[in-house]
This record gives structure tokens, C-alpha cells and sequence, in this order.
């Protein structure tokens, strides 16, 4: 009876413990950033780095018409559904040669009640012959709307950038 009672239990938590892991690998499958555009040249003129979650659509307008005031013909923000959507926002603040990049990278995942996001910036390499022009570069994307609490972006090495809280 007592082996009987123990192979209950063993199997009952091997089987809990299945359940959890491939709940969370599911979760963690799902979750999905899209690029919605990314460029060495904005209307963004602060000297740092510098990161934004984005919850409604005048939000949005606002910081996409700064990406786009150095225009002299300026585009529309791209349509977003904020009802099932987040817009994440990286500058990486101005810089005084061209070979500078931001981009999100396809590293998303979620940790209890913090989104992950992976944010790769890139610069020229030392010794490069680069023009001398005043760039500011930014990346913008999308991310479902979720069950978590903040968005934390870090580098390709891992180090956190910055933690922004959502509603």
C-alpha cells in the first residue's frame, strides 16, 4: 500500500511537472515581436539611449511624428491595434558619424511578470572610414499586449538597458 501511495504521488508530480514545463515553453513560443521599422536617421535629438512602451495611439503619433520632424515630406505612423498591441520604442541617441544601428532582435521571452526584450546596438567598427553626418538612430515594433507588468530591455550581452512598468 505504501509503495502504491508513493508511485501515486511520484507520478502525480512527474506529471504536474510536465504540465508546468510545457505550459511555459508554450507561453514562451508565443510571444513574438514584430519590426515595424527601424533607421539610422530621426528627428530624435537626445544625446542618450533611451527606451519607450507605447499603450495608445496618441502616444504613438506623438513619437512617430519626432522620428519623422527631420522629414521635409513625413509619413503616417503605421496603423497598430493598441486594443491587442504594444508599440516598444529604442532610441540610441545622437551620433556624430554614419555605421551606428538599433535593432530589436527576435530574443523575447517572459520571466513571471517581466517581458524580456532584446535590444542589439550596433557600431561601426574601430578604424573605419565613416561620413561625418549627424545620425540618431531608432527601431520601433509591436508586441502583444499580455499578463506582465514591465518590459525589460537589455543589450546581446544580457546587461539590462532600462525597465519600463505597463498598465
Amino acid at each position: 500500500m505504501a509503495n502504491r501511495m508513493k508511485l501515486m504521488w511520484t507520478g502525480g508530480l512527474i506529471g504536474l511537472a510536465c504540465l508546468l514545463w510545457f505550459g511555459c515553453q508554450n507561453a514562451n513560443s508565443q510571444l513574438q515581436i514584430n519590426v515595424l521599422e527601424s533607421n539610422a536617421f530621426s528627428g530624435n535629438n537626445d544625446r542618450k539611449a533611451r527606451f519607450m512602451v507605447i499603450s495608445d495611439s496618441s502616444g504613438f503619433a506623438d513619437v512617430y511624428a519626432r522620428t519623422q520632424s527631420h522629414k521635409l515630406k513625413k509619413t503616417e505612423a503605421p496603423p497598430v491595434d493598441f486594443d491587442k498591441k504594444r508599440v516598444l520604442v529604442a532610441f540610441m541617441g545622437q551620433k556624430s558619424t554614419a555605421g551606428y544601428r538599433i535593432i530589436f532582435e527576435e530574443k523575447i521571452s517572459r520571466t513571471g511578470d517581466t517581458l524580456v526584450v532584446t535590444v542589439n546596438m550596433q557600431s561601426p567598427p574601430q578604424g573605419a572610414v565613416l561620413a561625418q553626418v549627424i545620425t540618431s538612430p531608432y527601431a520601433m515594433a509591436t508586441v502583444e499586449r499580455g499578463k506582465y507588468r514591465q518590459i525589460k530591455f537589455i543589450d546581446t550581452d544580457g546587461n539590462t538597458l532600462a525597465v519600463k512598468m505597463v498598465e
